[in-house]
């Protein structure tokens, strides 16, 4: 009786382990999904997103699949997906190949939305002399590939004017300008205390 019930133990845990290690081999072949955050931050245009099925030939309509029309300015997209996810859109005329990276420690990974063969996204600066009639302009060229979390901030905070009337603090020529806190105390105080994930782990 001992021995068939030592027999009957040996079997059981024998099954168990192999269980463990079919789910385990399951588990291993399901990539693992996070958030896809996607950013539209084309000044004028919607941009519609596609999810590209890689099975499919590059001439097959079927390849693309719409995954959303994301309105410009800001606009935003949240979509669950997985490192190796492949996505297209077209800006400017121009189609755009990405495939997602590895997200983030919270999980999440942003995508800004623009030409990835472009110069960036420009921003025009007036200037004036003690708030008078603007007197001269210049451009600042945002790169969102090098930094999408912070581009889409600064471009954010740029859209709701919290740079209007800010005074240049420094100015170093032919290599820096130095500017950034907001004329009024309101604006300073919202948006001090608000926080950003790092862009990469």
């Amino acid at each position: 009786m001992k021995s068939a019930m030592m027999t009957l133990l040996t079997v059981v845990f024998t099954l168990l382990a192999m269980s463990a290690n079919i789910l385990h081999l399951v588990s291993a072949e399901e990539p693992e999904k996070y958030s896809g955050v996607f950013v539209n931050e084309h000044p004028k245009d919607e941009i519609t997103l596609y999810w590209v099925n890689p099975a499919m030939r590059e001439d097959d309509p079927a390849r693309f699949k719409v995954e959303a029309v994301i309105p410009p300015r800001g606009g935003v997209h949240h979509s669950t997906t997985y490192h190796g996810h492949e996505f297209y859109y077209e800006y400017d005329g121009t189609g755009n190949y990405f495939v997602m990276d590895l997200p983030n420690v919270h999980k999440e990974q942003l995508v800004v939305l623009a030409n990835h063969r472009g110069e960036g996204i420009r921003v025009r600066c007036d200037i004036s002399v003690n708030a008078g009639r603007a007197e001269a302009s210049f451009d600042i060229m945002v790169q969102p590939f090098w930094a999408p979390r912070g581009a889409t901030r600064f471009l954010e905070l740029v859209r709701a004017g919290y740079y209007n009337g800010v005074v240049f603090n420094r100015v170093v020529p032919k290599f820096l300008i130095q500017f950034g806190i907001a004329e009024g105390y309101k604006e300073r105080t919202d948006v001090q205390d608000v926080a950003i994930w790092d862009d990469y782990p």
